[in-house]
């Protein structure tokens, strides 16, 4: 009956105790949370950039065109009306320079906010793929499978591949 309340007391100080493997999965959790929030606000910079392009892809349409039109065409829309827009205003050129190439700087804005978007991912299922992987050791030095020299190395090559 003593060895039973012995043992009892002992599981029960050992659970007590935070473990510093807990701590920094802890903090790879917060981490991750930070970078999801990150790439929510990248994602809704990507959609003001859109909201632009429509911007600009309606302005034309009722104000230029008179109709709807492919919107894969608009590279080609927008070279004739820079075309039409220079021979009408060859001697405004300085005030029309803020106008040029106005499509394809948003474009290169959106391309870097995807690309942004696309990294923020993958460090964020890297991050998911390491914390996974630190339970599975921490799951298997506390059931005694492996030592804690084992765990040890083990870590330490994990978070080489992190850093």
């Amino acid at each position: 009956m003593a060895l039973v309340l012995f043992t009892s007391q002992a599981i029960g100080q050992k659970k007590g105790k935070v473990d510093p493997k807990d701590v920094t999965i802890d903090s790879l959790k917060m981490v991750n949370t930070n970078l999801a929030a990150q790439m929510d606000s990248v994602k809704m910079i990507s959609d003001t950039c859109a909201a632009v392009y429509h911007r600009v892809y309606t302005a034309i349409k009722d104000k230029v065109l008179k109709h709807d039109f492919d919107p894969a065409m608009l590279p080609h829309i927008i070279d004739s009306l820079k075309t039409v827009r220079e021979s009408a205003f060859a001697g405004m050129e300085a005030s029309s320079s803020t106008l040029k190439d106005s499509i394809t700087t948003l474009n290169t804005q959106v391309a870097t906010l995807n690309a942004t978007i696309a990294k923020m991912e993958a460090a964020n299922a890297d991050k998911e793929k390491l914390i996974s992987e630190m339970k599975q050791l921490k799951e298997l030095l506390d059931s005694g499978i492996i030592t804690q020299e084992e765990f040890d190395a083990k870590k330490a090559k994990l978070m080489e591949k992190w850093e």
